[in-house]
């Protein structure tokens, strides 16, 4: 996505209606390029460089049949039933973990219900952007690693907080032997949240050097974001515990991330997501309170001005949901 224009399948088939209804209102000549996708594109294009045609190139058939609803997630059945499972996953971490004395606070419950509630809405949309992102092989063992991690973070980080842990630092996983942590549930945590680092340095660089034609990882990454600041916010981290290479990261993503809001424009609401997501990661790797106040704050501020974009986009499609025929008087070019 790009100012406000969003790739989409219905975006696609609104057009081509609207412009073939005006071709044939008119009395002119449409010539349509291209006729069949083209996924070779895609490595210089970006996703959408590959979709462009109306015929696929695999079953020659047409992309949006005559008399056939268009859909941006024609397996949303599926796709809720895996979030409603990965929501279910979070709240049963939270109520296998051993409570800690004294009693929990409600707001524990709250934040395990946010950290469900992400999960559960982002993963259908996070598992389809990587199905249809990914190209090369290095693309899907980076997008499956990161999905895997977004994933398994929610549930790690309830168990913890319900537990009584903190988010481990990592000097904890990978400093010196004796410093290391022998916990289960802090290693696994601690992997997840290095891998969820290091692949999101390595889109946030990209979309700071090299934007074009990149997608934004709005949906996975706010999965793995959320459950983290959730738990450094109400387990605070030990007083003394080593973090500079937390806070070189947490420097990383919020300047990058004030960068590529300011770059893409309040137009693109997905820039404005991600955004948003990788302030909340920076406040959780931060691992102090007024840090992770102030990046809730500009947080906040950024989810009121992506309200309103995704209302402006959301009557767009709402406008576009209708079926299309081509009639006479085009032509398709390959």
């Amino acid at each position: 996505m790009r100012d406000g224009a969003l790739p989409s399948r219905v975006n696609q088939q609104r057009f081509m209606s609207e412009v073939l209804a005006a071709a044939k209102t008119e009395g002119f000549r449409v010539t349509l390029f291209e006729a069949y996708d083209e996924q070779w594109k895609r490595q210089w294009e970006g996703t959408a460089g590959g979709s462009w045609g109306m015929i696929r190139r695999e079953d020659r058939d047409a992309s949006y049949p005559p008399a056939t609803a268009v859909s941006d997630h024609p397996f949303w059945k599926l796709q809720l039933g895996c979030g409603l499972l990965v929501s279910l996953s979070v709240f049963g971490a939270a109520l296998w973990a051993p409570w800690r004395r004294p009693p929990l606070r409600p707001a524990s419950w709250f934040a395990t219900a946010l950290s469900a509630t992400a999960g559960g809405v982002l993963f259908g949309v996070a598992a389809e952007k990587m199905l249809h992102e990914s190209y090369f092989l290095g693309d899907w063992l980076v997008q499956g690693l990161l999905l895997g991690a977004a994933t398994a973070a929610a549930p790690l980080a309830a168990y913890a907080l319900m537990s009584g842990h903190r988010l481990p630092t990592f000097v904890e996983l990978i400093g010196p032997r004796e410093g290391r942590s022998s916990n289960p549930v802090t290693i696994a945590l601690g992997l997840t949240l290095i891998v969820t680092t290091l692949i999101a340095a390595q889109s946030v660089l990209g979309l700071v050097f090299d934007p074009r034609s990149r997608d934004f990882p709005f949906a996975v990454l706010t999965m793995a974001a959320a459950p983290f600041f959730t738990l450094t916010f109400f387990n605070r981290p030990k007083v003394g515990a080593q973090r500079l290479a937390e806070t070189v990261f947490a420097g990383l993503f919020a300047l990058a991330a004030l960068y590529i809001l300011f770059n893409e424009g309040l137009n693109n609401w997905q820039s404005a997501w991600t955004s948003a997501a990788y302030l909340l990661f920076a406040g959780a790797l931060g691992r102090t309170r007024p840090l992770a106040v102030s990046m809730m704050v500009s947080t906040a501020s950024l989810v009121r001005s992506l309200a309103a974009a995704v209302g402006k986009q959301s009557a767009n499609v709402a406008a576009g949901r209708r079926n299309w025929d081509p009639g006479a008087g085009v032509e398709l070019i390959e």
